[in-house]
């Protein structure tokens, strides 16, 4: 753009380049939120609130807040709204209908832009001269679920669950139609999880190969540890790549269930998932995770109970879990299982392969606090080498061998 004399001159490359744009968003699902920050403070009371949004709208217009255009006014949600989707909405532009309104004549709410002045620079090289222009930004607004919605570009940003003591408390569930997955915590949560199921049961499978008379199982680990050595390497680039479209994650999640299935389902068979619907991520991808979920946490074939832990509050300075059983089943476990603890802390591996064992006195619940206050060795826990096949694993947990000899 040049500024000669007063004349304002577009060039042809202005053209040329909006059609390169254009081209580049008429594919399909080419819309959605980029990047979103909402506003957290506001939340508290009871209002909705961006910070910044990069965006493309289901119309094809792009949208940079706060960079070329204003965030839309705060919207306040009422008290009694549950379960509501908010939009970022835009009028639609209709044909032979104005779509700009002056600044100061606000009344024509479907006037997709309003009039602004801004100042500019001449580009010529040598000039200091700057001139005002009037630009046409965008109407930009919140419309809630229940609202009409027909006339307007709109493209949801967060599910409110409920407005509780005027605390706007939104779905954490939500996964909004997106251009990158990395953008949405859901989503991205999505991809380092499943990496972290990748890469543990990897490395049991790894350490199992080495062994040797296994027959038939023997293969069967063999051929497991194949296909996942195949998708680790695939979704650890996924979670290093930008701008990771979620329809290109979700292609490779149910290959990857897919090919799951043959070692997890009974009839060998994927099951059926849910075609991808770009304004609804949120039913797309929960069935395909939980079927991932399952066969990485016991489908592999399962010969194991869990005995869970229950809390009782804190002893002597100690925290005190329990392991509640009948004394026949204590007794025939003891003979013939194999006991696995399952530990999860906010602190390195490596300090927990080290301090855990130290720290953890395990025994009959009638002699614990005696134990404790005597000092007196528990049941010793060792570091899993190779956690058996039948056990579920869960990212983020170290597993522990309780040793039967004790």
């Amino acid at each position: 753009m040049n500024n000669t004399n007063g004349v304002l001159i577009l060039l042809d490359d202005m053209f040329n380049f909006e059609n390169l744009i254009q081209s580049h968003w008429n594919g399909p699902y080419a819309w959605g939120i980029q990047s979103l920050k909402i506003d957290q403070e506001i939340l508290s009371l009871g209002k909705f609130a961006l910070l910044e949004c990069r965006a493309v709208l289901p119309d094809g217009t792009s949208v940079n807040i706060p960079e070329d255009v204003p965030p839309p006014p705060a919207i306040e949600i009422d008290e009694n709204l549950k379960n509501e989707t908010l939009f970022l909405a835009l009028p639609l532009k209709r044909h032979g209908v104005a779509d700009i309104v002056e600044k100061d004549n606000v009344t024509n709410h479907l006037a997709r832009y309003v009039i602004e002045e801004c100042e500019l620079g001449d580009s010529n090289a040598g000039s200091q001269s700057r001139a005002k222009l009037n630009i046409g930004q965008l109407r930009l607004r919140f419309i809630l679920e229940h609202e009409t919605r027909g006339e307007y570009a709109c493209l949801a940003l967060a599910h409110i669950k409920e407005v509780r003591t005027a605390q706007v408390v939104l779905d954490d569930e939500f996964i909004p139609p997106n251009l990158n997955c990395h953008a949405v915590p859901k989503l991205s949560g999505y991809i380092k999880e499943l990496l972290g199921l990748l890469r543990f049961r990897g490395e049991a499978l790894a350490l199992r190969a080495t062994e040797t008379g296994r027959g038939l199982a023997e293969i069967s680990d063999f051929m497991l540890l194949q296909t996942v050595n195949r998708f680790e390497p695939l979704i650890l680039h996924l979670t290093e790549i930008s701008g990771l479209h979620p329809e290109s994650f979700y292609r490779e999640i149910v290959q990857i269930a897919g090919e799951f299935a043959t070692f997890t389902h009974d009839n060998k068979r994927p099951i059926q998932f849910p075609p991808y619907i770009h304004e609804d991520l949120q039913a797309t991808f929960k069935p395909v995770m939980d079927d991932l979920r399952q066969a990485f946490n016991g489908g592999f074939g399962q010969n194991v109970f869990a005995i869970p832990l229950v809390y009782r509050g804190p002893g002597r300075g100690v925290g005190l879990y329990v392991a509640p059983m009948a004394e026949t089943i204590v007794r025939e476990l003891l003979n013939q299982a194999h006991f696995v603890l399952a530990v999860n802390a906010q602190v390195p591996n490596e300090v927990l392969h080290h301090e855990f064992p130290k720290q953890v006195k395990i025994g009959a619940v009638e002699k614990i606090e005696r134990m404790t206050r005597r000092s007196l060795p528990g049941v010793r826990v060792q570091v899993t080498r190779a956690v058996p096949r039948q056990i579920p694993i869960h990212s983020g947990f170290t597993y522990f061998d309780l040793d039967q000899k004790n």
